[in-house]
């Protein structure tokens, strides 16, 4: 009587894992990580009226199995053709191409996905959202509110919504001391203010949430430069610096001129010095 071989892991488990990647390629074909809704009788740009998302833990355990599904069948394949199995090796060894395909096909089917890149709370509880959807060159940045949120998925309330692309539309800011130049920077102000920096003290949107105006590309420009300060906030020097030194002329996203009077009746002495000091050089 032959004893019974010993099961390895690359006859067993090893094919049941290569068995259900098809299926981890038709999630991530069918199955979108982030859906918007719009609404045509809005304006062109606050057609976009919320984003859901799926939660973060979701997308990693997706992406780390689709990665498993990628590499391990060409691995198995390998051992497969050293016992001589060969058929076995050859449909390891197809799998990858599926996986390639499912990727095409969720693009093709649902674009480039959104992502929470950066909240803050507010003190009523209300949690605000920095979302992005970006590929190569297209970006599409968002502001929101979280409505709701689930085990699975969190669906934000639109703001504002502005393009990260060229041409860009941004104000320069003074920013609170210590400001870290990171991407994705929120203020949100006791002035109720909601403030989306992309990065360095580039104010790409804003939000007035007392009066509910959103300002986005264009009207953001407008927008005075010290809305990130409040009544007893050290100034961020090189931000400081910046508006001190340069000019409408030489800088892009320079504030505008009334904007920068505004600081004139600012409760903050800091930006009542600063903005005397900036009109005092203009001619």
């Amino acid at each position: 009587m032959n004893p019974e071989r010993p099961r390895r892991w690359w006859t067993g488990p090893g094919w049941i894992a290569v068995a259900i990647s098809p299926a981890v390629y038709g999630v991530i074909a069918f199955l979108p990580s982030s859906w918007e809704t719009y609404d045509a009788a809005k304006p062109e740009d606050y057609e976009l009226v919320s984003v859901t998302v799926l939660r973060p833990e979701w997308c990693e355990a997706l992406n780390w199995l689709f990665l498993l599904s990628v590499l391990l069948p060409p691995s198995l394949s390998v051992l497969a053709f050293f016992r001589g199995r060969c058929w076995l090796g050859g449909i390891a060894l197809s799998l990858p191409a599926l996986a390639f395909a499912s990727v095409f096909i969720a693009f093709d089917r649902h674009g480039v996905p959104f992502r929470v890149n950066r909240e803050i709370r507010g003190p009523d509880g209300a949690t605000f959202c920095w979302v992005e959807s970006s590929f190569l060159q297209g970006q599409t940045l968002v502001l929101g509110r979280v409505r709701s949120e689930d085990r699975w998925t969190r669906t934000v309330d639109v703001l504002v919504v502005t393009t990260g692309d060229s041409p860009r539309s941004y104000l320069k800011m003074v920013r609170p001391a210590g400001a870290a130049d990171t991407y994705a920077q929120l203020y949100l102000t006791d002035d109720g203010w909601l403030l989306g920096i992309r990065n360095e003290n580039r104010c790409f949107f804003a939000y007035d949430l007392r009066s509910g105006r959103p300002y986005g590309y264009g009207a953001v420009e407008e927008l005075s430069p010290f809305l990130a300060l409040e009544h007893d906030s050290e100034l961020h020097e090189p931000d400081a610096v910046m508006l001190r030194k340069e000019t409408a002329e030489s800088l892009k996203g320079y504030p505008k001129e009334a904007a920068i009077r505004t600081g004139r009746d600012h409760p903050n002495p800091r930006v009542r010095a600063l903005a005397a000091h900036v009109l005092e050089r203009r001619p």
